[in-house]
Order: structure tokens, then C-alpha cells, then sequence
């Protein structure tokens, strides 16, 4: 099973990812309501783990991504930056069909490092939470 238009929540858009390794995980979604933005994904067969549920490094994969687009939403886009740490914590699995959504908050701010916690869930119930740090680079990227 693959996301498509009529298994995706209301209020979920298609989020571009581009190429590479992001490319192989999607799609991916963003909801923005009132300033809070969520992030989600249909978890599928091809990512699961050999026994069934939905494989850790998925999980993982997911987790950077939403965290990545928080900073880059707080740096408005155009600056690079890269994990530096990512910590996380694995609460409860994830079957295939299951919808993913994510969501960070900056926990803390300086001139070279983001500090962030984030958190995935199914249904309601949190399934990941962790933390990590972004490193920001001073030189804009060219578009």
C-alpha cells in the first residue's frame, strides 16, 4: 500500500522532497494550522522491517526529516545547516497503512547550533520521541 490523495488526513498537503534518500521515503505531507506545522507519511510495505512492523531506521529517517524542516521553516529557508546529534526513543511500533505525523519544537538558539525535541505518533499515541542538535553554517547557499 502507497499514500495517495484519498488516504491522506484533511488538511495534509504534498510536501516536495526532492531527490536523493529523502526521494525513497516518501511521500511526505505538511499541515500548517494557527503557526504549528505537522508532518506525516503513510507508512508501506517496503518499509518494513523482515518480522512485520515498520523498521526503526524508517522511524529514524522520519524524525530527521521533520526536525530538518523545522529548522529550515526557522531560518526561512536558503541557509545550510546539518545534524550534528539526533537521540531518539522508540515508544511503541508501526504497522504498514499506519499515518506517521511528526512535529518539532527549538528548544534552544545560538549563532552556529539549533537545539531541538520532537515527536512522532500514530492515532494520538506517541511512537518516537527524541532530541538533537542542528549545526547552521554562516554562508547562504545558492538557489
Amino acid at each position: 500500500m502507497s499514500a495517495s490523495d484519498h488516504d491522506v488526513p484533511a488538511g495534509f498537503s504534498l510536501r516536495r522532497l526532492g531527490g536523493g534518500f529523502y526521494g525513497l521515503v516518501g511521500p511526505a505531507y505538511l499541515a500548517e494550522t494557527g503557526g504549528r506545522r505537522r508532518y506525516g507519511l503513510r507508512a508501506d510495505e517496503r518499509h518494513t522491517n523482515p518480522d512485520g512492523p515498520i523498521h526503526g531506521g524508517l522511524l529514524m529517517t522520519v524524525m530527521d526529516m521533520v526536525l530538518s524542516a523545522t529548522v529550515d521553516h526557522a531560518l526561512g529557508g536558503g541557509i545550510p545547516f546539518s545534524t550534528v546529534s539526533l537521540n531518539c526513543d522508540f515508544l511503541a511500533p508501526v504497522e504498514p497503512g499506519d499515518w506517521i505525523e511528526g512535529e518539532g519544537e527549538i528548544t534552544r538558539r545560538t549563532a552556529a547550533l539549533v537545539f531541538l525535541r520532537g515527536r512522532l505518533s500514530v492515532a494520538g499515541s506517541d511512537i518516537m520521541t527524541a532530541s538533537g542538535v542542528w549545526r547552521v553554517f554562516a554562508k547562504a547557499r545558492p538557489r
